[in-house]
């Protein structure tokens, strides 16, 4: 699929995605109707001499158009935030028992760089998840793209998995979680990425 890797680099802030990234709207002309008359009519008269008339019309049209639906209906209500790289290395994830509900994040941190310091990335997610169908929807918006995804969360312990089942990509590097009250932060440790989300009351 040709926008996997934007994809998940849009989700990671690494680059902004040249793409609209939720199930694509597809419109275009492809089936057609035809009609067609003909008549004819011929007179002769005496030997070797005849008239002949022929006239034929065909017409044909076609419209086709179809929709993809929308991976999901969530609504990113939050604000921006800056990507900021840190020293510090990344803390330990603890797991934890996740609760259902809209999520705003508060941050998004970069951990064991080599220098402090905002990248001056920004960007906007909300997340929803239920926790009693494992399942989850995340809006990222960029200052040119919104992109959305849906899926399934599978647990074991403190690591987890987002998979993606619309749009069908493969699952994303998040891969270990800690919920902390209303806090639930979100972890690339591959990657030494986190991303800190605020259950909304």
């Amino acid at each position: 699929m040709p926008h996997v890797a934007l994809i998940l680099l849009a989700i990671l802030g690494v680059t902004s995605p040249s793409c609209s990234c939720s199930e694509p709207v597809a419109e275009g002309e492809g089936e057609g109707e035809g009609e067609g008359e003909g008549e004819g009519e011929g007179e002769g008269e005496g030997e070797g001499e005849g008239e002949g008339e022929g006239e034929g019309e065909g017409e044909g049209e076609g419209e086709g158009e179809g929709e993809g639906e929308a991976c999901s209906d969530i609504i990113n209500d939050a604000v921006d935030i800056e990507i900021q790289n840190t020293t510090a290395p990344l803390p330990d994830p603890t797991g934890g028992t996740l609760v259902s509900g809209h999520y705003r994040a508060t941050s998004q941190t970069r951990y064991g760089q080599a220098t402090s310091g905002s990248t001056g990335i920004v960007r906007r997610i909300a997340l929803e998840l239920d926790a009693g169908a494992r399942t989850y929807a995340m809006s990222t918006i960029t200052p040119d793209r919104e992109f959305i995804e849906a899926g399934n969360i599978f647990i074991d312990g403190v690591t987890l998995s987002l998979n993606p089942t619309c749009p069908s990509i493969p699952a994303t590097p998040f891969n270990a979680f800690t919920v902390d009250g209303d806090a639930f932060r979100l972890y690339a440790t591959g990657l030494a990425d986190e991303i800190v989300f605020v259950r909304v009351p």
